[in-house]
């Protein structure tokens, strides 16, 4: 057992129990400094304490079984912890009762979820008793390739500008927030406008003030090998963020990235019915496809294949409309799934 710090814990863990037997008295089982006391803790059960100068030392032994070596606890005495760190109790992050039954209420939610409709509710619904925001974006595939399949849920309409602001594959706020995030080592990253002096807020200040965003928090699950990741980005949140948000964070997206790629799942099959064969798209556009999916832009096609980006351009709407999706992420999984690539670098 490890030596526990902090200001009366002799007091709070002197009192020991094996069975049914009763704990002895604390204050009769602190002698001064330096001094030992034997304890009698019950029929069975006794022992002593020997406090030195910055730890005590509880030694107990049970009288029916001599043959067992004594148990020994380090605890820290009353008398020394003046001169002993103390547990910042704000470092310790617990859920109330009704956070517990709100958790379990959300995930069980979770479980239903098969469809947008159904993930939008839930999202709206019962994870806003854990994580209010107004607004969530969900990213899903290699950011790394720049190959993202971007979904937004809000309280409120965003601006078909600002939607496109956020996708954007290069630039925009999600792949920006995600990489972030990865540079971070894949922990809760919170940004804030309560925090403008720190470089990371600093690096996103004309974003945030962009969407009229005043706060943004990112999680999401770690790529992979072979496997896309998921990543989910909270905006406008009730301040200050906490560190309770943060560990509600790390229990909670596991579970929204299973409804996710469940509700995922189940809309493309009742959206699309695959054809006979993967002969949907041509040579062409295939090799087209490929560099997408490997996230070279329209004008890096055209340098590679010895094309003007236009044309490049052209084949792209071509693919989109023949997968029948809307965006160069779409198309990829869509090419992935139908088999008509590979799902690496070719």
């Amino acid at each position: 057992l490890r030596p526990l710090e902090g200001e009366g814990v002799a007091k709070r863990s002197l009192g020991v129990g094996v069975g049914g037997s009763t704990t002895g008295s604390p204050e009769d089982a602190a002698p001064p400094r330096g001094g030992r006391r034997h304890l009698s803790l019950s029929q069975n059960i006794h022992g002593a304490v020997t406090v030195g100068r910055h730890t005590a030392t509880l030694s107990v032994r049970d009288r029916a079984f001599p043959e067992v070596g004594p148990l020994t606890i380090g605890v820290s005495p009353t008398h020394a912890s003046a001169s002993l760190p103390r547990i910042a109790m704000t470092d310790i992050v617990t859920l109330s009762d009704r956070d517990v039954e709100r958790f379990m209420h959300v995930v069980h939610g979770s479980f239903d979820v098969r469809r947008k409709s159904q993930f939008f509710l839930w999202v709206q619904g019962q994870l806003q008793s854990l994580i209010p925001h107004e607004v969530m974006i969900c990213a899903y595939g290699d950011f790394a390739r720049r190959s993202l399949l971007v979904e937004h849920f809000a309280s409120y309409p965003l601006p078909g500008q600002d939607v496109e602001g956020i996708n954007d594959p290069d630039s925009g706020l999600a792949i920006q927030a995600i990489r972030a995030w990865a540079e971070r080592g894949e922990k809760p990253l919170l940004l804030c406008n309560s925090d403008r002096d720190s470089s990371i807020y600093r690096r996103f200040e004309s974003s945030l003030f962009k969407y009229a965003f005043p706060n943004l928090v990112v999680h999401g699950m770690p790529l992979v090998s072979g496997h896309p990741s998921t990543h989910f980005i909270f905006a406008n949140l009730p301040q200050p963020l906490s560190d309770r948000l943060v560990y509600v964070l790390e229990l909670l997206v596991p579970h929204i990235h299973s409804a996710f790629i469940r509700m995922l799942a189940n809309e493309r099959l009742e959206q699309y019915e695959p054809p006979a064969n993967n002969k949907v798209i041509t040579a062409r556009e295939t090799e087209i496809l490929q560099w997408v999916r490997d996230g070279k832009s329209n004008l890096e096609i055209g340098h590679i294949l010895d094309i003007s980006p236009l044309t490049v351009k052209n084949h792209v709407q071509k693919i989109l409309k023949k997968l029948n999706v809307q965006n160069r992420a779409q198309a990829v999984a869509r090419g992935i799934s139908l088999q008509v690539i590979k799902s690496g670098a070719s």
